[in-house]
């Protein structure tokens, strides 16, 4: 029942409050931006938050060479390639197959056929007794056999329609999957090469620290356990950035490995900035987008033509057992024979090619008490699918839902964490500045770096987390396709957004070297 109701309110909402939410969310954008496939997509450029440098140099090769890899090539390699989608490609074909084969089977066959007959001795007459003969026959023929039961065949077509149309809605759904798997796998590594950078800063102010603590000790200033604290500060730095250096190395073998492109190869973002992306229009609320999805769901739509495939083939159970079977033929020949009878010391006799013409028609019933069984088996299975279609709703529903509140969520937290860097980078500035002029300690300084690597990778963390919420998201709605991602890195091309303001040091920091895998700077 709670299945029932929920198809008859996506079939009432469906051609009414989806197409008014369409009209509405795009009356209420007042941005001059390019137009997007679907009205929900958010128009770009927005957001003003700040972007986290990648320091892209910083990566070296895992083990061949370094591949700069940006949205657009993820999803261009990934719709070539990946074998899941290849695979659903296929299952598209051997649909069609089936489908073909079902109209087929609604249609005559044509039976050519020939047949030579030799016998040498005893035969039987035409009027019962036994002779000796010895005969060759030739009879070549061509027939047109039809065989049907009407009822079975048309529920068959039917039911092999909607699989076909099923596996196609399908496939969408797969490519779907894919593209938001890559798109995320993407993010991910965006977010791991950040983790680089902000590892190799503070290995970069720990090896700093560590010559002061070095000069100071030799001046008189320190003792030897500030030495020996900085040293050990400086290690476990050492030790987070190898750690950080082989996250970034696995998130690429996960990424090649759905790109299926040789995992030997390092992927590095192209990009050298972290950009925060608002691909849905907040106004929209759970219950509008939920209608959405059930619009544009391809997995959704799949499901729907399966149980209707189900209803069919239980009318095709049903059908296939009580209806008639109806057969009609013709067919059209000729024969040739040599015969002859040796008991009586006749000589062999030619018939030359004589044509012939058949035909039949007729019909018939076959009932048995499988019959019941397998109407009660196929009434079985279409409950199956529409118990399959309602817990889909049901994950459906609660995708949206949980999508939305992770974004909102990772929305809520992008000023938080902006304005957390912004005050760890001017207080690491302050403190160290008075650690110069030796009214803090280096065990300030050491807290207050902590404080600002932390501070780093969860502002970086909260970016990739909003674009990857906002890509499931997008998914949820059934919305994720090639062309979102394209508007997405036509964005990124376009956004021009400067990294929050550095107090470290007061100048700019000069890049350094990239980090070879298993040695320190």
């Amino acid at each position: 029942m709670k299945c029932s109701r929920t198809l008859l309110l996506r079939q009432a909402l469906g051609a009414t409050t989806a197409l008014a939410l369409l009209g509405w969310t795009t009356a209420c954008s007042t941005d001059k931006t390019p137009h997007t496939p679907y009205s929900a997509v958010a128009p770009q450029g927005q957001p003003k938050a700040a972007a986290v440098n990648l320091h892209p140099e910083l990566v070296s090769p895992m083990y061949r060479q370094l591949v700069a890899i940006d949205l657009s090539t993820v999803v261009r390699l990934a719709r070539l390639s990946n074998l899941d989608i290849q695979q659903a490609r296929q299952q598209v074909e051997v649909d069609r197959g089936r489908f073909a084969s079902a109209v087929g089977g609604a249609f005559p066959v044509l039976a050519p056929t020939a047949i030579f007959l030799y016998n040498n001795g005893a035969a039987r007459s035409t009027a019962g007794n036994i002779v000796t003969a010895d005969f060759r026959a030739l009879t070549p023929a061509a027939a047109i056999q039809w065989v049907i039961n009407p009822g079975r065949t048309i529920f068959n077509i039917v039911a092999s329609r909607e699989r076909f149309s099923a596996a196609k809605q399908q496939q969408r759904s797969v490519l779907m999957q894919t593209l938001t798997t890559g798109a995320i796998q993407y993010y991910q590594l965006v977010l791991r090469q950040a983790d680089v950078a902000a590892a190799h800063e503070s290995t970069l102010e720990q090896r700093e620290l560590l010559r002061i603590a070095q000069l100071r000790f030799k001046a008189g200033a320190a003792i030897a356990a500030d030495v020996a604290s900085a040293r050990a500060a400086y290690a476990s730095s050492q030790r987070d950035l190898l750690l950080a250096l082989n996250a970034f190395y696995r998130t690429s073998v996960d990424l090649s490995l759905t790109l299926r492109i040789d995992p030997t190869l390092t992927l590095v973002p192209r990009a050298r900035h972290i950009f925060v992306h608002r691909l849905i229009r907040d106004r929209l609320t759970a219950r509008q987008m939920i209608v959405l999805a059930i619009k544009n769901r391809p997995d959704l739509q799949s499901l729907r033509d399966l149980l209707r495939a189900a209803a069919a083939d239980k009318g095709s159970a049903g059908w296939g057992d009580l209806g008639p079977t109806l057969a009609a033929g013709y067919a059209v020949g000729a024969t040739t024979s040599n015969a002859g009878v040796p008991s009586n010391g006749s000589d062999f006799t030619n018939y030359h090619y004589r044509g012939f013409q058949q035909g039949s028609l007729g019909g018939g019933w076959t009932l048995g008490l499988s019959t019941f069984g397998d109407i009660h088996t196929a009434g079985a299975k279409e409950q199956i699918a529409r118990i399959q279609a309602e817990r889909l709703l049901d994950q459906v529903q609660a995708q949206v839902v949980d999508a939305q509140q992770e974004s909102i969520t990772n929305a809520k937290l992008i000023p938080i964490v902006t304005e957390q860097l912004e005050s760890a980078d001017y207080a690491l500035h302050t403190i160290q500045e008075n650690f110069r002029a030796g009214t803090n300690t280096e065990f300030d300084v050491l807290v207050a770096e902590a404080a600002l690597a932390k501070a780093r990778r969860d502002y970086a963390q909260a970016i990739v987390r909003y674009n990857q919420s906002q890509i499931a998201l997008l998914a949820s709605l059934g919305m994720m396709d090639h062309r979102a991602v394209n508007n997405l890195v036509q964005t990124e091309s376009q956004i021009n957004i400067s990294a929050p303001t550095s107090w470290r040091h007061g100048v700019k920091v000069t890049p350094a070297a990239p980090v070879q895998p298993g040695k320190h700077p």
